[in-house]
């Protein structure tokens, strides 16, 4: 969306030369690749907005200016974090995550559904009754979105260990008892029971 919006005004990747780009995770890493760019930096392992702002305060992040590109729903999580560790932060939310229009509800509990974000947990929640949702078996990506799930009324019964597509693969493959989850166990070490 980015990337779109800076092609119609008229520029390319050139304009963003000399700027460092911090992503969330590989995903996003991978994203820019097709435009030329590469990221400078990104979270070791915690993929959300908690592991970006560490990465970032190692850095060191006062005066700096930051322009933050992100979803209209994103937690105040890093902007407030940049903010508190004194950068300049141009908080941009370029996109809104938009649930679907169904003309039924959902098919009846299924077996497990997967939430990769805080936001698909919420959409689901909008067209399943409260009293219901405890049907719907969850696994989710990563912690902010398993304390959404939860605080929806959607029992979490797996979390990816990292906070990414493959992980969550693995994590819902290890939950439905596949005899060897490829990778070995992905569920979180140390983690209160999801």
């Amino acid at each position: 969306i980015f990337m779109e919006a800076l092609w119609a005004g008229g520029a390319d990747a050139r304009a963003l030369a000399g700027l460092k780009i911090a992503v969330i995770g590989p995903a996003t890493a991978e994203a820019l690749k097709p435009f030329g760019l590469k990221a400078d930096l990104e979270p070791g392992s915690d993929y959300a907005a908690e592991g970006l702002l560490e990465a970032l305060k190692e850095t060191g992040l006062k005066n700096k200016k930051m322009l933050l590109i992100r979803a209209m729903e994103g937690r105040e999580v890093l902007p407030a974090g940049l903010r508190e560790a004194g950068a300049a932060v141009t908080d941009r939310p370029v996109y809104k995550t938009v649930n679907p229009i169904w003309s039924e509800k959902p098919p009846d509990a299924p077996d497990l559904v997967t939430f990769t974000s805080s936001s698909t947990a919420a959409g689901l929640a909008a067209f399943i009754p409260l009293e219901e949702r405890a049907r719907y078996r969850a696994v989710s990506i990563g912690p902010a979105t398993t304390r959404m799930a939860k605080s929806l009324g959607f029992p979490v019964v797996a979390e990816a260990e990292k906070s990414t597509i493959d992980s969550l693969v693995r994590a819902v493959v290890q939950c439905c008892g596949a005899a060897e989850a490829p990778r070995g166990s992905l569920l979180r070490k140390n983690h209160d029971p999801v």
